[in-house]
């Protein structure tokens, strides 16, 4: 069974992605900022980033308020608390990544940079999410490293679309 994350700051859109892909058998990790996503994507990936070779993981400035959304939906409903990896060492990374371009603290660009940079995000399809639908936001997207760009509202069959192709890579 595969797993999405989605990282952006609307529990609308985070509930639409969780739902749909919920409902074709995916697993779900749902993320309201992108400082959260990231230490907990890295911890996932079996380390937190720092030292010289992965570089220092940044600090938001202001610091991101104690409660963020989190949560982990699977076949059985059950939702992991906040800031915790899942106990089963096995669980793989995501194959997609849906990443809000506007997000609190760090934007989605941001995002999208710091994980391409690390190699196990290489094969990890990114896929920014945003209501700006003009030529030079998908230039940067593209730029920082993100696979896809889609524009809000996006239809179910686009973001399962998308899934597919990110479990093929």
């Amino acid at each position: 069974m595969s797993l999405v994350a989605i990282i952006d700051d609307s529990p609308t859109i985070r509930k639409i992605v969780e739902v749909t892909c919920a409902r074709e058998g995916y697993q779900v990790l749902a993320f309201g900022d992108g400082m959260t996503a990231l230490r907990y994507l890295l911890a996932m990936a079996g380390g937190n980033g720092h030292g010289p070779a992965q570089g220092p993981l940044p600090v938001a400035q202001p610091p991101l308020a104690p409660t963020v959304a989190l949560t982990w939906v699977g076949p059985d409903r059950a939702p992991v608390g906040a800031g915790l990896v899942p106990a089963h060492a096995d669980i793989p990374l995501p194959c997609v990544i849906f990443i809000d371009l506007q997000l609190p603290g760090m934007d989605g660009l941001q995002v999208v940079k710091l994980l391409r940079q690390r190699p196990a995000f290489a094969r990890t399809k990114l896929v920014i999410l945003s209501r700006r639908a003009g030529l030079v936001d998908r230039l940067f997207a593209r730029l920082a490293g993100a696979d896809a760009y889609l524009v809000k509202p996006v239809r179910t069959e686009v973001l399962l679309a998308q899934v597919a192709m990110g479990e093929r890579v």
